[in-house]
């Protein structure tokens, strides 16, 4: 897709495609509405050596300033306090647990639709 031999990719992350453009790969996105997304999480073990530190940085990259960094570093903000393209259109979040339950089913399908019954294999 990067080169331009394949004129539509279905499930590109734009993040990717942002990385690629600045590479100068002929390549754009756009959503189609509504657009679906992956939750992301941050977290703090119970076991941290420095717990409080650790709470600390979550806070940080939580914060408006804390998600303008993951921003320059081309990844999705989650604060809509931080301008993002996506915060220009409907989008909606897959429920995680719901993606783990039926993960295998939607694995199956895709896989007999475009795949000829293969397994996808791991890094392709």
């Amino acid at each position: 897709m990067a080169s331009g031999e394949v004129p539509f990719f279905l499930t590109a992350y734009n993040n990717n495609i942002e990385t690629l453009k600045l590479k100068g790969a002929p390549v754009e996105w756009k959503p189609l509405q509504p657009a679906f997304g992956q939750a992301a999480a941050i977290g703090l073990s119970r076991y941290a050596p420095h717990p409080h530190a650790a709470l600390l940085f979550t806070e940080f990259v939580l914060s408006k300033e804390g998600q303008e960094i993951l921003k320059s570093g081309n990844r999705v903000p989650t604060s809509r306090l931080v301008d993002s393209p996506l915060n220009k259109f409907r989008y909606e979040i897959v429920d995680p647990v719901l993606a783990l339950d039926e993960g295998e089913k939607w694995d199956k399908l895709f896989s007999d639709l475009f795949l000829g019954g293969k397994a996808v294999k791991e890094g392709d």
